[in-house]
């Protein structure tokens, strides 16, 4: 296995680890002050009917944006890097020429006038 073919592996490990880890995440509730906010993709609805509802709701708001952005990071980057794997490891691998290394040439030249 080449290595590029080893580290297309590893970048679609990471990717579903990342988005997999993103979508729990978000489902996992998320709490402020001990209230319970609800999951960040579902996050649970305050009304402001006292002063304690409407703080445990700003509570629940900042908590929440704060969980959301991490969630939506770690799933854009795991699918971003799902995405560069699988264009990676999907791509033939070519026969690129490489001109022949310093050392190459001169054994060529020793052995070339050694001949001669």
């Amino acid at each position: 296995m080449s290595a590029r073919r080893r580290g297309s592996i590893v970048i679609l490990v990471l990717g579903a680890i990342g988005a997999i880890s993103g979508v729990i995440l978000g489902l996992v509730p998320v709490m402020a002050s001990g209230a319970n906010c609800g999951p960040a993709f579902a996050p649970n609805s305050f009304t402001a009917i006292t002063f304690a509802s409407a703080y445990a709701g700003v509570l629940c708001d900042s908590a929440l944006q704060a969980r959301a952005w991490l969630v939506w990071l770690l799933i854009i980057m795991g699918l971003v890097a799902l995405i560069g794997g699988l264009i990676s490891a999907l791509r033939p691998e070519s026969d690129v020429y490489a001109p022949p290394s310093l050392t190459e040439r001169m054994a060529e030249k020793e052995s070339g006038d050694s001949r001669a």
